[in-house]
């Protein structure tokens, strides 16, 4: 039998949503922050030989920068997804836009492991490079269209 006692109000002074503005800057700090924090993460595939093959050269970034730039971003990508989770779960920020967020992250993320195949070394030809290439570039704009377009029907939607 449930109990007929209704729950309590929540404890201390009613909070205000953020303003829109804020969890657009929330989600899209997300999406930029996790394909560079992945990206740091696999890091640069290397081969121990004297002459390696590239597909695409590596960028030349100093490692200090890049753990520096992968650590913040790192913490920024948990602080967004804690932010964006916390505003859901408060109802500021309505659950359908995680349909647009989610493939859009996914876009993001597979770009950063596109790129690090691209750019790993190999000896001799690099055919992982060609396979991502051939199904990572069309999955990510698969994904790119389908958060975009969900997010111009939740934009447009009739309420």
């Amino acid at each position: 039998m449930a109990n007929p006692t209704p729950a309590p109000e929540r404890d201390g002074p009613a909070r205000r949503p953020p303003p829109p503005a804020l969890l657009v800057l929330v989600a899209v700090g997300l999406l930029l922050t996790a394909p560079l924090a992945l990206w740091w993460v696999v890091g640069q595939q290397t081969v121990d030989v004297p002459d390696p093959d590239f597909a695409v050269a590596p960028l030349e970034i100093p490692p200090a920068a890049e753990a520096l730039v992968g650590t913040f971003a790192l913490l920024g990508a948990f602080a967004s997804a804690a932010g964006l989770v916390y505003w859901t779960r408060e109802r500021a920020l309505d659950p359908d836009w995680w349909l647009v967020i989610g493939p859009l992250l996914g876009a993001g993320l597979t770009l950063a492991l596109v790129h690090r195949v691209v750019t790993a070394e190999v000896i001799g030809a690099n055919i992982g490079a060609g396979l991502a290439i051939l199904l990572g570039l069309p999955f990510a704009a698969i994904l790119t269209l389908v958060g975009s377009g969900y997010a111009l029907y939740l934009l447009f939607r009739r309420r």
